[in-house]
């Protein structure tokens, strides 16, 4: 058995996937990567309720962190062509999951165990055709804040989440525009949300639960109305 503590990590090798699992094995502990793509440890069909159970059955270590970050984030469709099975798959894997993970896993978590739930900036402010995953990431900050309190008083485990904004890959071209529009002047590296998920999964934050950690460089406080016939910002509302 080993003397590392345990972190089970969704969406493993996902950009943000793959940045926890480097954080989290930095900090001390041994991980256990979950994904589909790439060379997860664990590949796993989070759609598929039975594969999960399955999963849990073969783990014979205490569980310290919880980090659910798997989702179907790339979601471009007008309401008129989702389909319900669309609908079902995205709310499975970005909320269904998560939650049975959770309960599935609660016998095998130690004592004050931690959860961190990924969800997204795209709850709060969103655009054009993102109707499930912005429904699946607003059920994931209220599924945080109920677990947080059931589980703070029952188990005394910890349920936080993060919500990312414009996260790019280190390979990514941007303009400078794009980083300039951040009040941080920047837009977000992977790291910014594995640092925060290590941070809260520490003995550091044991007072924060229940809590929606927004990283997102202050895009989310943007003043968004164009001014007219300029590139500034302006009151709309004309006294």
């Amino acid at each position: 058995m080993s003397e590392l503590k345990v972190a089970i990590i969704t969406g493993s090798q996902g950009l943000i996937g793959r940045s926890l699992v480097d954080e989290f094995r930095t900090a001390g502990y041994k991980t256990i990567g979950k994904d589909l793509n790439g060379e997860a440890d664990v590949p796993i069909d989070l759609t598929d309720p039975t594969a999960i159970e399955s999963f849990i059955e073969t783990l014979d270590e205490p569980v310290h962190a919880l980090i659910n970050n798997a989702a179907i984030a790339s979601w471009d469709k007008p309401i008129e062509e989702t389909t319900t099975e669309d609908w079902d798959r995205i709310l499975n894997v970005n909320l269904r999951a998560p939650w049975l993970l959770t309960k599935l896993l609660l016998p095998r978590f130690a004592p004050g165990a931690s959860i961190v739930n990924i969800a997204s900036t795209r709850s709060q402010m969103t655009d054009q055709r993102n109707e499930p995953y912005s429904a699946s990431k607003g059920g994931l900050i209220g599924l945080t804040q109920a677990l947080a309190v059931e589980l703070g008083h029952r188990y005394g485990f910890r349920v936080n989440a993060i919500s990312p904004g414009y996260i790019a890959d280190e390979h990514e071209k941007l303009a400078l525009i794009e980083h300039e529009a951040h009040p941080a002047r920047r837009v977000g590296k992977p790291e910014d949300i594995a640092h925060a998920a290590v941070y809260l999964c520490s003995d550091r934050a044991t007072f924060v639960t229940g809590a929606d950690w927004v990283i997102d460089g202050g895009m989310s406080r943007v003043f968004a109305y164009p001014d007219k016939g300029s590139t500034g910002m302006s009151d709309p509302i004309q006294g």
